[in-house]
């Protein structure tokens, strides 16, 4: 925790010595983290640096996590986790009972058995957005395991030998009422998906990845710029991230490009440094793409 604090701190540092030297107002900066704690122990640490160069108590700046700014970026509200269970419930049952009324529905699959089912694929299709993945390839329903090599090339080899055992088993293995019901699932997931977001979206609503993969989307399609107002937000400082997702990837490469974006990745323990540790590989390029303004070493 020492560790952690004094790295906030002494960015925060960095910020009020260096920031007002430059001609910079502190105000023209927000500053975004992984968490809610991070971004409380680095206010109090700015207030402090701020107080002790200037004897006076400093307005803050705009702070933020990153799940909030990309909510507010994105328009939508975070839905509540039983609404979307309850509309992603609507959808599924519309789909795979399409000729049965409400009070059949009840008894064939009520709400309470399909729970567990929902939060699962919830769960996936969080992923897939956050990952910027394209839902009908993942869903394709693999008549032939050639398919994989065809319509699969984003997979590494790893993944599709992965993706290649299991539906050779699948393929290939004997039927049963589990299987069959997987298969009738499988069948109709990316249209379940497309349903459930349109549902959503008619809501202004959102589940995480969704939220995360809209804002992806939009600044590809409309640019940096016409997405993230510079008036309201400045320049974006990213502060101790170590294993940004492809959304979280793509706004810091696009605030880079638009020499609206600062780092600090959080790479200073000698556990991370270890070469030994495979995550550090990850982190370290992250570290050599996404370079620091400030020097706190």
């Amino acid at each position: 925790m020492n560790n952690k604090k004094s790295f906030l701190r002494a960015i925060a540092a960095a910020f009020v010595n260096n920031s007002c030297i430059e001609g910079d107002e502190l105000s023209s900066y927000t500053f975004i983290f992984p968490n809610r704690r991070s971004s409380r122990f680095f206010q109090k640490f700015l207030g402090e640096e701020y107080g002790a160069k200037f004897n006076k108590p400093l307005f803050s700046p705009s702070i933020s996590t990153i799940s909030e700014l990309f909510v507010k970026l994105s328009g939508l509200q975070t839905a509540d986790s039983l609404e979307a269970l309850y509309l992603l419930y609507k959808e599924y049952v519309a789909l795979k009972y399409p000729d049965s009324n409400s009070e059949e529905i009840e008894k064939k699959e009520p709400f309470e058995e399909f729970y567990n089912w929902g939060n699962l694929i919830i769960a996936d299709y969080n992923d897939i957005d956050t990952y910027l993945a394209n839902s009908a390839k993942i869903f394709a329903n693999i008549k032939d395991l050639k398919e994989i090599d065809d319509d699969h090339s984003y997979y590494s080899e790893s993944q599709k030998e992965a993706v290649k055992m299991f539906w050779n088993i699948f393929l290939q293995g004997e039927k049963s009422d589990k299987k069959e019901s997987f298969g009738s699932l499988w069948s109709i997931m990316n249209e379940l998906y497309l349903a459930f977001n349109q549902r959503l979206s008619e809501k202004g609503l959102g589940y995480s990845g969704r939220i995360y993969r809209k804002v992806a989307e939009e600044i590809a399609d409309k640019g940096f710029e016409n997405v993230v107002d510079k008036d309201l937000y400045g320049t974006l400082v990213f502060i101790g991230f170590n294993a940004p997702n492809k959304c979280e990837q793509a706004l810091m490469r696009s605030a880079q490009k638009s020499s609206r974006a600062d780092f600090y990745w959080d790479f200073y323990g000698e556990m991370i440094r270890d070469k030994e540790n495979k995550s550090s590989y990850f982190i370290s390029d992250f570290v050599n793409e996404f370079k620091s303004k400030y020097d706190i070493s």
